[in-house]
């Protein structure tokens, strides 16, 4: 017989169970942890997949906020396609526009730095920008760029000075439509520098007799004072990017000509740039490497290595903490030695990505777009390869950028212990650049004149032969070869042989000579069209002759469209996601 336990509650109240057996507690107890470990194995599958979606969400998220930064800067590209033409298609040294040095769509530069096809991690992407519809075909998408401007004078009725151009003096904060944004992956860390153009908003009528339409000057900081205009970067001895996000070069003072008396030795200080025209008059034309961020300024080359213990590594770009850095110095002066020095640490560097002559820059972090970034490729659509490609890759044969079709090996980031000359190794210098078409009196006028002579990578393609000028009152026949003799060319007595391998007519229909079209919009831009471009009147009297018909050949060699893939991981949900933008330059067309 069940004996049973009672508990009292009070008088004449209490309750009462049964006693259980040993045997019925363990199964109890077993069942209870058993539905214990069920809830909690339920638990964490929700938990983890809470935190896998989270990791997911902020990967998308990192992704989007990237994709737009990007894309936006690519639909505000400077250098854009001009009428006829499908793509960018690079500037040629001597190669006229209208009689002028670039067209008006050709503003600024696009620069594309390969590195080691086989790897990822080493691609450099640099480009001009202008957010005003003024330039671009989108104008719901206008942007101003904001940058820190340090005031240059105690006294703020000094106008002509970068805090001045937001309109609110004493804020130390400026604003432009154009500007250079340069792309590049170090250390797992996606960077995006931008560096402001300078367009002054109140010069004083006092200085408008200098000024007038040089953009050299109107972008230098001035006052006027004692009969002389007098530059505001002279004397300056801060530390130039942790005071100011501009473009700029160092160099001569523009005022130096205009004192009385001329200075003894140069004004040497930082430049700044206020253009995108890529004229070579009164102007520092971005076209031109020597003037662009990361460029040396003296021969133009870009720095992305530093070498120690007779190995090359790659750094890309001087990050915004090492460039405002005290020690970096540059642009206002070179003392910081930049653009040569190796004595850094490379244990610090491959273990924090910093380089140490120059880390704890007080704007750590204002430069860094995405973090845990796995890898940052850029490719271009190559036209012959019908596929986009790494500059220098070999997967495809016979495409158009291929190493050996680098016309100009010796531009490009250079590694200091590469062995021999540069021509004994092109296939390190993979670089796609839109270049300038300045002639070598005009880049000597720049103090440029060492890379810039030559003309820019992989465009045009090499033709075997020079092609003679266009002559008047001559019988062409079939096949024949020719550049128009004046027009198109800065200087017509001179026969630049990389002219005549852009662009050239053939004639198609023999014939008596007339005058070639010399304005570039009258030129065919597809190479392999089968029309014909007709000379024009045959205004020689007596002649019974027909007029040669010519079909112009372009071997200038364009990208029509840019992709971008970056690979990145979130440390929490230990998932891996990958990004792709195709940007194409033929949607500029109007």
């Amino acid at each position: 017989m069940r004996k049973e336990n009672s508990f009292h509650l009070k008088p004449g109240h209490h309750i009462s169970r049964a006693a259980f057996t040993l045997p019925e507690m363990l199964v109890a107890v077993g069942l209870m942890l058993l539905v214990m470990s069920m809830f909690a194995e339920i638990f964490s599958l929700a938990v983890t997949a809470m935190t896998t979606q989270v990791g997911l969400a902020k990967n998308d998220q990192r992704a989007r906020t990237a994709f737009v930064v990007i894309d936006n800067d690519l639909k505000r590209m400077s250098y854009r396609p001009i009428d006829g033409q499908q793509g960018i298609v690079p500037l040629v040294p001597g190669l006229r526009y209208k009689g002028e040095d670039a067209a008006p769509q050709q503003q600024g530069y696009i620069y594309y730095s390969e590195n080691n096809p086989l790897d990822d991690t080493d691609d450099v992407l640099q480009f001009t920008i202008y957010g005003s519809q003024d330039n671009n075909r989108y104008p719901e998408q206008n942007l101003s760029y904001y940058g820190r401007a340090k005031s240059l004078s105690t006294n703020t009725a000094v106008r002509d000075q970068p805090d001045w151009d937001d309109g609110t003096p004493g804020d130390n904060v400026s604003i432009s439509r154009q500007a250079e944004v340069v792309y590049f992956l170090r250390h797992g860390t996606l960077y995006r520098r931008t560096l402001l153009l300078r367009k002054a908003t109140a010069i004083p009528n006092n200085l408008q007799e200098y000024d007038g339409t040089n953009d050299q000057k109107l972008a230098q900081p001035a006052v006027f004072s004692g009969g002389n205009p007098v530059d505001l970067m002279i004397g300056y001895s801060g530390n130039f990017y942790s005071d100011f996000d501009y473009s700029a070069h160092f160099g001569t003072s523009p005022y130096d000509a205009d004192l009385t008396p001329p200075p003894g030795s140069p004004n040497q200080v930082a430049l700044f740039h206020g253009s995108l025209s890529n004229t070579g008059a009164n102007n520092w034309p971005l076209g031109v490497p020597h003037f662009r961020f990361g460029h040396h300024p003296v021969v133009g080359i870009p720095r992305e290595y530093f070498s120690t213990g007779g190995v090359d590594y790659f750094f890309a770009r001087y990050t915004h903490e090492e460039t405002s850095n005290a020690n970096f110095q540059y642009p206002a002066n070179n003392s910081g030695n930049v653009f040569t020095r190796n004595d850094f640490d490379l244990a610090f560097y491959m273990n924090t990505g910093r380089l140490d002559q120059f880390a704890g820059g007080s704007r750590r972090g204002t430069d860094i777009l995405m973090n845990n970034v796995h890898s940052f490729d850029v490719e271009i659509w190559d036209e012959r390869a019908s596929r986009f490609v790494d500059i220098g890759s070999t997967e495809v044969a016979g495409q158009d950028f291929s190493t050996v079709n680098n016309l100009n090996p010796n531009y490009g980031p250079i590694k200091p212990n590469r062995a021999g000359p540069l021509t004994s190794n092109p296939d390190e210098v993979n670089v796609f650049d839109t270049w300038h078409s300045l002639t070598s009196s005009q880049l000597a006028s720049l103090n440029a004149s060492v890379v810039g002579t030559g003309q820019a990578p992989y465009v045009p393609k090499v033709t075997s032969a020079t092609i003679p000028d266009w002559q008047p009152d001559h019988n062409y026949a079939v096949g024949d070869r020719v550049v128009p003799s004046n027009g198109y060319r800065s200087n017509p007595a001179n026969n630049y042989s990389w002219i005549n391998q852009a662009i050239y007519f053939v004639c198609v229909s023999a014939g008596w000579s007339a005058e070639l079209p010399a304005d570039e919009p009258a030129w065919t831009r597809d190479v392999t069209a089968t029309g014909t471009i007709p000379d024009g009147p045959n205004t020689i009297p007596g002649h019974t002759l027909p007029v040669a018909q010519w079909q112009v050949v372009d071997n200038r060699r364009p990208i029509k469209a840019l992709r971008i893939i970056i690979r990145f991981h979130d440390p929490n949900s230990d998932q891996m996601r990958q990004v792709t933008l195709v940007h194409s330059f033929n949607e500029d067309l109007q």
